[in-house]
């Protein structure tokens, strides 16, 4: 999560941007097998734009 927060940081998200971001992420991160989130940053702008019944993987 912390990667995800400063990634919102560098990209000059809003505070509310950066935590709905890492969130999403987060979340993205639960499906995946193992230590490392492999989902990119246009899949959880999706998510967090669009919801989960859009996701593509």
């Amino acid at each position: 999560m912390v990667y995800s927060i400063l990634h919102g940081i560098f990209k000059n998200m809003s505070n509310e941007e950066i935590i709905e971001f890492a969130i999403c992420a987060s979340s993205l991160k639960h499906s995946i097998l193992g230590d490392i989130n492999i989902i990119d940053e246009q899949t959880i702008i999706s998510l967090m734009k669009n919801g989960l019944q859009n996701i593509k993987r």
